[in-house]
């Protein structure tokens, strides 16, 4: 009967210490999925608008307004930005 006093005891102690770390955890990881989810939409903001820079710079080269060199070193340029 001991044993069993003993492993009541225990699980109680354990039930409180899970729902403190529980509380205290959540909200750590509620910021972190948040940010999480933030950098992922910037990164993919990022993506759009090096897209549409580069769909720019084609067009630019394509009239003749740019040459091959400035291309490649603007490319390059857009590149390194994502």
């Amino acid at each position: 009967m001991m044993g069993f006093g003993i492993m009541l005891l225990k699980a109680g102690f354990l039930g409180v210490a899970a729902t403190y770390v529980s509380d205290e955890v959540t909200p750590v990881v509620i910021k972190a999925a948040r940010h999480i989810g933030s950098e992922m939409a910037i990164a993919t903001k990022g993506t759009q608008d090096a897209s549409a820079r580069m769909e720019k710079l084609k067009e630019l080269k394509d009239k003749g307004l740019i040459n091959e060199l400035e291309y490649n070193n603007k490319r390059q340029d857009i590149l390194m930005d994502l």
